[in-house]
């Protein structure tokens, strides 16, 4: 999955409106800058799916959450990212906009985002 680095700084309510009126892409979004996020491949794509089905059959009854990669995930005030996978317990996450309170998250690595993925993106 590659990502271009957008270069000039955001408020979160820019950051917000631009990722709701976009239709066809995702972007993440770290203290004021914001990075498009392209398509994954099609391993990428599986590996996902399946830690997702996994867990959504381990889960079973239970009444957590388990989202993909379509939900935005706030991790804090300044820094919102698709996770491929995040499991949440609270009910309001799955009414609101993003997910608040994620339990558990699972970030599928890739060799053009690894490193970024394992290091900054992992800090916050």
């Amino acid at each position: 999955m590659t990502v271009e680095i957008q270069s000039r700084f955001y408020t979160v309510e820019e950051y917000l409106a631009l990722d709701r009126n976009s239709s066809h892409a995702r972007y993440e979004y770290y203290d004021g800058y914001i990075r498009l996020m392209s398509g994954g491949t099609g391993h990428h794509s599986m590996i996902s799916l399946n830690i997702g089905t996994a867990l959504n059959n381990a889960l079973g009854d239970s009444p957590c959450v388990v989202c993909n990669a379509d939900r935005r995930l706030q991790i804090s005030a300044a820094c919102y990212v698709y996770p491929d996978v995040v499991v949440s317990y609270d009910p309001e996450d799955i009414q609101s906009e993003s997910v608040h309170s994620p339990v558990a998250v699972f970030e599928v690595l890739s060799p053009s985002t690894g490193a970024f993925d394992r290091g900054q993106k992992a800090n916050y």
